[in-house]
């Protein structure tokens, strides 16, 4: 299995077990952080 298969099994496939976290339905979780040297503001 190559890196980038693994990868994607870890993230989308929640039967790719023990390695898996699709399995935890944790959607979109992303936020961005402030304080940062752009602070928000588009490049």
């Amino acid at each position: 299995m190559s890196t980038s298969e693994f990868l994607y099994r870890v993230l989308a496939d929640a039967d790719f077990r023990p390695f898996g976290i699709a399995q935890y339905d944790l959607g979109t979780t992303f936020e961005p952080g402030s304080g940062g040297p752009f602070d928000g503001q588009p490049l």
